[in-house]
């Protein structure tokens, strides 16, 4: 990281860092998702959200300390016990919320640590439950969808950001005569189309 990018000073303290979902959403493209993509990805997001407030409601996890990074839900006990982490599951999990419920259990009941609170505080949970938990909550999927939207818009800040550091970078290099950015493909191809070009004095 170039200095100037670690020292910059604003309101909230010297340096601009960003964090996983900041990083991860500066390689999306918005202008090439299609209905489908969307649609799935959003899916994804909601189900990942509403099975969250169903372990927090549970008891199963604390909800003031609950994250996500890097595709993955991080949640922490009650007794700030290491986080549990649900990572991706298959396909075919994701065919209805009450499908990606179960999958989602199954595999937190193999977790060596907090199987037994999931266990405890999920076995009771009937597929009504958690239709109810869809029903209830399923107007939130357009709020989710708009602001992970807004998120995914402000990727080409992030991205531009990133690309201005390494180019900073070798500003700050003594050994480094010029150095400049330039693209090398089309940014539909992906938003990565970009090098940061040095050249040794």
């Amino acid at each position: 990281m170039s200095e100037r990018f670690m020292k910059y000073p604003h309101a909230h303290g010297p340096g601009i860092r960003f964090n996983i979902t900041a990083r991860m959403m500066a390689v999306q493209a918005p202008q090439n998702w299609t209905e489908q993509e969307c649609n799935g990805f959003f899916t994804r997001h909601f189900y990942r959200a509403l099975f969250q407030r169903i372990l927090v409601d549970k008891g199963a996890i604390d909800g003031r300390t609950t994250g996500t990074e890097d595709d993955r839900s991080d949640f922490a006990s009650e007794e700030k016990s290491p986080p549990i982490i649900l990572g991706s599951l298959r396909k075919q999990c994701y065919a209805s919320f009450t499908t990606y419920v179960r999958a989602a259990i199954d595999k937190l009941n193999d977790d060596p640590i907090h199987a037994w609170r999931i266990s405890s505080r999920m076995s009771g949970l009937s597929d009504e439950d958690i239709a109810e938990y869809e029903k209830r909550f399923g107007h939130k999927k357009k709020e989710l969808s708009i602001v992970w939207s807004l998120m995914a818009f402000s990727a080409g800040v992030v991205e531009s950001a990133i690309v201005v550091d390494r180019w900073q970078w070798l500003r700050e290099q003594e050994e480094v005569k010029d150095c400049w950015v330039e693209s090398v493909f089309d940014y539909g191809i992906s938003p990565r189309n970009l090098v940061v070009v040095g050249i040794k004095g």
